[in-house]
């Protein structure tokens, strides 16, 4: 009967492409979830309501780096 560590063995071959997929499916993920925010904040500029707390904060730290004005094309 196989030991778990011959099973182990047998699969050691595929460990870059599981990785790889691992990784790509993370990234994935992370768009999925990222899009629907992202539609939703630029739907609030086009509107004229105000961004959320975390992204007005960084529009404010964008503007002052770069001595550019904080409003609607800089948010967009």
């Amino acid at each position: 009967m196989a030991k778990f560590t011959d099973v182990l063995k047998y699969y050691r071959h595929y460990w870059r492409i599981t990785l790889f997929s691992v990784v790509m499916v993370s990234l994935f993920e992370l768009i999925d979830l990222f899009t629907p925010y992202a539609i939703g904040q630029l739907l609030n500029v086009l509107s004229g309501q105000s961004l959320d707390w975390p992204l007005q904060r960084l529009n404010a730290i964008v503007s002052q780096q770069f001595s550019i004005p904080n409003n609607r094309e800089l948010a967009l």
